[in-house]
C-alpha cells in the first residue's frame, strides 16, 4: 500500500513541474543571391488560426542573405507544436514582392517543405523545439 502511494506521489510531482523551455534551430536552405535579408516567421499551433496566417507569429527574426543557407536559432521555446514560413526579400524593400496575380517574385518556403498552389501551404507538420528530425525551409523561385 505505502509503494503505491509513494508511486502516485512521484508521478504527481512530476507533473507539476513545468516542462523546460528549448531551443529550435531553422536552417533555410536554396538562397539563391547574397542581395537582400532571409527573413523567417515562427508560428505556434494556436486554435482557429490557420499556417501561416500572422495570427500564429510568436517570433521572427532576420539575416543577411547568403547563397546556400542561412541558420537562425529561436532560444526559450515553451513546449508546443511549431511552424516555420521564410522568403528571401532580395531587394531589402521589407516584403514579398508578387506579381499582379499574387505570384511571389522572390523565394519563399514553408517547414517541412511545404508548398501551396493559390494559396497558403496545404498542409505543414509542426515542429516541436528540440526535434530529432526536421525539414527546414527551402525556397522556392518562380
Amino acid at each position: 500500500m505505502f509503494f503505491r502511494y509513494a508511486c502516485a506521489a512521484v508521478l504527481f510531482t512530476a507533473l507539476a513541474v513545468p516542462a523546460a523551455a528549448a531551443d529550435l534551430r531553422v536552417t533555410v536552405e536554396g538562397v539563391n543571391s547574397d542581395p537582400g535579408k532571409i527573413m523567417v516567421a515562427l508560428h505556434q499551433a494556436e486554435d482557429g488560426v490557420k499556417f501561416p496566417e500572422s495570427g500564429g507569429v510568436i517570433s521572427g527574426q532576420w539575416s543577411r542573405a547568403r547563397s546556400g543557407a542561412v541558420t537562425f536559432i529561436f532560444t526559450d521555446l515553451a513546449p508546443g507544436r511549431y511552424a516555420a514560413a521564410a522568403f528571401h526579400d532580395a531587394d531589402d524593400n521589407g516584403e514579398l514582392d508578387a506579381n499582379v496575380i499574387g505570384i511571389p517574385l522572390e523565394g519563399y518556403g514553408f517547414s517541412e517543405k511545404a508548398t501551396g498552389s493559390f494559396g497558403r501551404p496545404h498542409s505543414t507538420r509542426q515542429w516541436s523545439p528540440s526535434p530529432p528530425t526536421q525539414r527546414p525551409p527551402k525556397l522556392r523561385y518562380c
